[in-house]
């Protein structure tokens, strides 16, 4: 119950829809009902299991609810890992765009530089 509530999931919700006992009751009675070679590999050793009196395939301290809670913390960890990612390309192409912006400045300079000496050669000829 404790954990449930850490992952603020309502214990009694969960028994509900998750863990309903009763379906452990049916499900237990199904099996016996069965003939042992209509069993499929599941039911073969569940029933296995009940007949050891062995309770491991009750989900102690486990649910699917709690699993959600968790896959939601890893998703909210690669969203901020994304989040930063991003922000660390936006910076880059903000850089990029300066630098080329420098370059075309530098280049038209130089350009333009070339072309008056080449009009005051031409000029002098």
């Amino acid at each position: 119950r404790e954990q449930f509530e850490r992952h603020h999931v309502v214990f009694s919700e969960h028994v509900e829809k998750e863990h309903n006992p009763w379906m452990y009751v049916y499900y237990r009675m199904y099996l016996a009902n069965q003939a042992e070679t209509s069993l499929n590999g599941t039911e073969r050793y569940l029933s296995d299991l009940i007949s050891k009196q062995r309770t491991e395939y009750f989900p102690i301290n486990r649910a699917l609810s709690l699993g959600r809670e968790e896959d939601k913390s890893d998703k909210d960890e690669i969203v901020e890992e994304i989040s930063d990612v991003k922000a660390a390309l936006d910076a880059q192409e903000q850089k990029l765009e300066a630098t080329t912006k420098l370059l075309i400045e530098k280049l038209e300079s130089v350009t333009d530089q070339l072309v008056n000496k080449l009009q005051g050669t031409t000029q002098e000829a």
